[in-house]
C-alpha cells in the first residue's frame, strides 16, 4: 500500500521538478546564450533537474557512482536522434562506431590480413 503511493508522489514530484525547469530558467540567460549551441538553458535546466532526480529517487540513489553519466547520456542522445523519425538516422556510440569501421574495413588486429 505504502509503496503505491511513494511511486505516484515519486512521478507527481519528477513532473514538478521537470515543468518548474521550464518556467524557473532566467530570461536574463537566454540573452546571453550563444546562438551555435544545441540546446538552451531551459532544455539544459531540464536535463540537470532529470538527472538530479534519478541521483536522488533512484532505488540505489543514496549509493555514489550508482548511475552511469556517459551512458545516461548515449542514452538522451540516442532518444534525440530517433526522435526525428527518420528511419535511416541513429546514434552511435564511439565503440560501437569503431566496431562498425573495423568491419567495413576488412582489417583485423594488426596481423595484415585483409578480407575481400
Amino acid at each position: 500500500m505504502f509503496k503505491k503511493y511513494r511511486d505516484i508522489a515519486l512521478g507527481i514530484i519528477l513532473g514538478l521538478l521537470v515543468a518548474s525547469g521550464i518556467y524557473m530558467t532566467p530570461q536574463a540567460i537566454s540573452a546571453d546564450w550563444p546562438k551555435g549551441l544545441p540546446f538552451s538553458p531551459q532544455q539544459l535546466a531540464i536535463i540537470k533537474q532529470t538527472k538530479l532526480a534519478l541521483e536522488t529517487y533512484q532505488v540505489d540513489g543514496d549509493k555514489k557512482g550508482t548511475i552511469d553519466d556517459t551512458k545516461m547520456y548515449y542514452g538522451a542522445m540516442k532518444g534525440i536522434v530517433s526522435s526525428v523519425g527518420d528511419p535511416f538516422t541513429r546514434f552511435v556510440e564511439p565503440k560501437e562506431l569503431e566496431e562498425e569501421n573495423l568491419e567495413m574495413e576488412g582489417e583485423y588486429g594488426g596481423l595484415g590480413i585483409y578480407i575481400t
